[in-house]
């Protein structure tokens, strides 16, 4: 009856995310937008390639399937450098336990103080305003065999942008499946799903930036890894992804990705699309790297921590 009940599951994932329109594009549409930055500097070196790949706790974004196959509980962190000075602070919990295995997860995309500008003052008002969003988000996770796992992610979302404050609810539904050879692992992954923002003053209405994404890795050869991943968004055009990982040591991994469709044009080093980054392990730690391009807007740094419990 449990297998039978996954399969469900596993069917409407897959069927959501086959649903999504290949036509129109629907630019513009959505809330919530800092939703769709991605924490972790091995996702990110891989250029969100992630949904089949992780084995730490930023699983509870990109895949929250992932964590159900965990045996030791771990933390992770991570800082962004975003554009113009804004960042993104991200930090999760994964604890194992006899029923499954529960998650926590929590970010914020913080601006700092902006001055308020309008048709008469370009050039600033000399009133400061505050934008920010925050989400918190709680998992539980279990396998329904020692290679399939499944987890839901229950999330609360606020958007603040100066006395304006927006409220949303949404889950993620993810699995994971491992072939059984040469590593291979396949990740399918639903993210923000759920009802349209709203405003206690009321505001407009907009709907959630959901995304669909659905990827494999494995071995190729040797210690190298390689990853493909579909992501449709329901505000953007469809792109794939594909990364390369190699793993010379249990001390050190080295990765690179490329998004085939960036959104982004210009020269830059990382070239638009393209990502690289590195993790170092020294016992229980580890410490990554990676750098992301994006063209004309200056490069993306992230750092980040990961401790085994």
């Amino acid at each position: 009856m449990k297998v039978h009940w996954y399969k469900k599951l596993l069917a409407i994932v897959v069927l959501y995310g086959a649903g999504f329109s290949l036509g129109g594009q629907k630019l513009g549409t959505t809330q919530g937008q800092f939703l769709k930055i991605g924490p972790g500097s091995h996702a990110s070196g891989l250029s969100g390639a992630a949904v089949s790949i992780l084995d730490d706790a930023s699983a509870l974004y990109w895949n929250p399937g992932i964590i159900a196959m965990f045996r030791s509980p771990q933390s992770y962190a991570t800082h962004t450098d975003w554009f113009m000075d804004v960042s993104l602070e991200w930090a999760g919990l994964v604890i194992p336990l006899h029923t499954g295995t529960i998650g926590i997860q929590s970010g914020a995309l913080l601006t700092g103080y902006l001055e308020e500008t309008d048709e008469f003052h370009p050039y600033g008002t000399g009133r400061f305003f505050n934008s920010s969003g925050l989400y918190l988000g709680l998992t539980y996770a279990n396998k329904v065999s020692d290679r399939l796992g499944y987890g839901i992610t229950a999330k609360g979302v606020q958007e603040t942008l100066a006395d304006v404050k927006f409220y949303g609810f949404a889950i993620d539904i993810g699995t994971i499946y491992n072939v059984g050879y040469r590593d291979i692992r396949i990740g399918v992954v639903l993210s923000n799903l759920g009802p349209d923002f709203f405003s206690p003053v009321g505001y407009e209405r907009f709907s959630m930036p959901i995304i669909y994404r659905m990827g494999v890795s494995g071995i190729l050869t040797g210690s190298l890894y390689g990853v493909f991943q579909l992501e449709k968004p329901s505000d953007a055009p469809e792109t794939g992804k594909i990364g390369l990982e190699f793993r010379p040591s249990r001390l050190l991994n080295i990765y690179a990705g490329y998004d085939l469709n960036p959104q982004t044009n210009g020269t830059s080093f990382p070239p638009p699309g393209a990502s690289a980054g590195l993790t170092l392990k020294f016992s229980r730690y580890k410490f990554e790297y990676s750098i992301s391009g994006y063209g004309y807007l200056p490069p993306v740094n992230r750092w980040s921590f990961g401790l085994r419990l």
